[in-house]
């Protein structure tokens, strides 16, 4: 497996998003990135390896529609509206497949996005979340 590496200081051409819960308009990720469905690259959705404080798992897990990972719904802890999913336990398939290691998925449907990307550029870089990119081929 490669090693991880900075999205913005490798990728400058890739953008981060704010989040916001479109139900009760609250911001709920700070640093997200657009991204696909590894099954099916036609759905988009958005997403992260940054823990928010403002979302929650809710409903115990299952098996995704897709694939076999184990995953959970995400809600706003605000609202209480689901706005995506956090992968548990990817499957092997979605282990093979180049993927950006993130596990907390996003609906494009159900969340509000603004470009965050100056923000994060101008954070003390000790203060930075890493928003990394795992390229991984297999």
């Amino acid at each position: 497996m490669p090693p991880k590496k900075d999205l913005i200081d490798n990728n400058l051409e890739e953008r981060i998003y704010c989040l916001i819960c479109k139900e009760c308009k609250k911001n709920i990720v700070k640093f997200a990135l657009k991204s696909c469905l590894l099954t099916n690259q036609s759905i988009n959705f958005y997403s992260t390896n940054i823990i928010s404080e403002e979302i929650s798992t809710v409903n115990g897990y299952y098996k995704a529609h897709t694939c076999k990972c184990k995953v959970t719904d995400v809600g706003c802890i605000n609202c209480g509206s689901i706005v995506g999913y956090h992968i548990i336990q990817p499957c092997t398939r979605c282990l093979n497949s180049k993927n950006n290691g993130h596990l907390w998925m996003f609906y494009e449907s159900r969340v509000i996005s603004s470009d965050s990307t100056n923000e994060y550029l101008l954070l003390d870089t000790k203060k930075k979340p890493i928003v990394q990119d795992i390229d991984v081929d297999r």
